[in-house]
């Protein structure tokens, strides 16, 4: 827990007093630092949350003595966040199963593969999912940060340099600050949070011919979602053209990676974390062993791991496979 927000490790021993689910937890964060980052948040509705979204402060007013001052209130918009079910079904030969002599290891191996493609596309679905291509899913982060002129468009960082050509070879990064009142994961109401594992022991199962063996069935289901609060705690730099960035000596996107940390309304209180694919690390990296001007890479522990994580402003880098190197660019960003 940080700055006393619930993160899935949290989550998952509050949610589930028998530790039933906590192995898998435990892999998942393993597998995935990006899962772990995340606050999570049990919503007000079965399907997911509902909030009221600030768009405005309430007015302050000057007065003198034996003069009254008007009411005033802020205001907002109400907002439904959904969430979505992702599943997953393994059978498993038991014969198979038996090789080696231990079941239950090769279950387990079975297991973590399932539980790490959930985390995969957990991840992916954070950055990119959208229920109007599939309503089946939640929305995430970049479809609200891609119009300029939108609520969000303030966030929205150009990271174009002049010398960018193509329209489909680019990726963002992004950076968020996970808070329970700014960005964060949802839990439907009444559900356990997190990865749910339920193990239907041995069935007779199918071949795709429809020939029968008896296997292991395991079924899985998870139901996140992803509330937005406020906008100013995300910041994306879009249209980032790796080609480009390919020239080691320039300072670019260290100064689009200041400008963005300063879009942040504030670190107090919340986890800031900077996400970026592992390519476009390496470029930064480089730079920074090169000492490119405004390259400042540290290197620090995070939450009490012995391993040291690279940090930029403060905030830790998050180095996913979850973001997509083929975007389209965004144009119109001041």
């Amino acid at each position: 827990m940080a700055d006393g927000n619930l993160n899935y490790l949290d989550l998952a021993r509050r949610m589930d007093e028998r530790g039933e689910m906590l192995p898998l937890v435990e892999v998942v964060s393993r597998l995935n630092p990006f899962v772990q980052d995340i606050v999570w948040k049990e919503g007000r509705l079965v399907t997911g949350d509902k909030f009221s979204r600030r768009t405005g402060l309430p007015g302050i007013s000057k007065r003198a003595f034996n003069q009254g001052t008007p009411a005033t209130k802020s205001r907002g918009d109400m907002v439904e966040e959904p969430c979505g079910m992702f599943s997953g079904l393994s059978k498993l030969d038991v014969s198979e199963a038996q090789l080696g002599g231990n079941e239950l290891a090769v279950r387990l191996e079975e297991d973590e593969a399932f539980i790490e493609s959930f985390g995969n596309v957990l991840e992916a679905e954070m950055f990119y999912g959208s229920q109007d291509v599939d309503a089946r899913g939640f929305n995430g982060l970049f479809p609200r940060f891609e119009d300029p002129a939108g609520p969000a468009g303030q966030q929205l960082i150009d990271g174009d340099s002049d010398d960018a050509t193509g329209d489909n070879n680019r990726t963002s990064i992004a950076i968020v600050g996970w808070g329970d009142k700014t960005v964060h994961g949802i839990v439907p109401k009444g559900k356990p949070g997190g990865l749910q594992r339920t193990d239907m022991g041995k069935q007779l199962v199918r071949d795709d011919a429809g020939l029968e063996f008896p296997g292991y069935v395991t079924s899985y289901e998870w139901t996140p979602g992803l509330a937005v609060k406020h906008y100013e705690f995300v910041a994306r730099i879009a249209n980032i053209h790796l080609e480009a960035m390919a020239d080691a000596e320039s300072p670019f996107l260290w100064e689009k990676l200041i400008e963005a940390s300063s879009r942040i309304k504030s670190l107090d209180q919340v986890q800031g974390r900077i996400y970026m694919h592992r390519r476009l690390f390496a470029l930064l990296r480089i730079q920074a062993l090169r000492g490119v001007k405004n390259a400042t890479l540290s290197y620090e522990h995070l939450d009490g791991s012995k391993r040291l994580v690279p940090h930029f402003d403060g905030m830790p880098i998050r180095i996913t496979d979850g973001l997509s190197l083929a975007e389209k660019k965004i144009v119109g960003i001041p």
